[in-house]
């Protein structure tokens, strides 16, 4: 690991290691271990790193590497417990955006998307595979618990006339599997009829 590859890389992870140190790198490592944000193989190299290198934080190690941003490290290392007390949540693109697990032109893209579908907006992430499903897990669970288990289309049975236009050629802008869900989901409820920030407010209004 050279000396240019250090600095370079760590001059982007906060430098204020005195409260980075309040967490142990075993405690970050779950973290983004649970998050699928690193993979074990991953893990357990960066932690060897750290043996050889004990004045670098295991966030440090990688986001040298590349695996995570350094924003991310950052993230999970100085907020998010902090996140976790808070009783007032924000919209969900603000933590993805915090901590760099998405970029200002994806959260557009994003948000175009959920404006034109009424797809839920974590859905849409991974759908556009900006985010991993089991990253989205993941905040859901510990931000939006409540959201967990319920249907990524809901917003669009109320957002959107439940009606297939008998021409399908009016949904040629539209992604081919996003149609052929809406058309399976219309068909599962047609037979089941008793089957029940600073973003803009389709963001704020379902979490995932």
């Amino acid at each position: 690991m050279s000396q240019n590859y250090r600095s370079t890389d760590a001059e982007e992870f906060s430098t204020d290691k005195s409260s980075l140190s309040e967490l142990q790198p075993k405690r970050i490592g779950t973290i983004l271990r649970e998050a699928d944000l690193v993979s074990n193989p991953q893990l357990d190299l960066a932690l060897k790193d750290q043996e050889n290198f004990p004045n670098l934080l295991l966030g440090e190690i990688l986001a040298m590497r590349g695996w995570i941003k350094a924003e991310t490290a950052n993230f999970f290392v100085q907020d998010w417990s902090k996140i976790l007390q808070e009783k007032n949540r924000q919209p969900l693109g603000q933590y993805l955006i915090k901590s760099g697990l998405l970029e200002p032109k994806q959260l557009e893209t994003i948000l175009e998307e959920q404006k034109q579908t009424g797809i839920r907006f974590g859905t849409i992430a991974v759908m556009q595979g900006f985010l991993k499903s089991t990253t989205l897990d993941f905040f859901l669970m510990y931000l939006f618990p409540e959201e967990i288990r319920v249907s990524p289309f809901v917003n669009m049975y109320r957002t959107m006339p439940l009606e297939i236009p008998s021409n399908d050629t009016e949904f040629e802008e539209l992604d081919p599997v996003f149609f052929e869900e809406w058309k399976d989901e219309k068909l599962v409820k047609d037979n089941n009829p008793n089957a029940s920030e600073d973003l803009p407010d389709t963001d704020t209004n379902w979490a995932g």
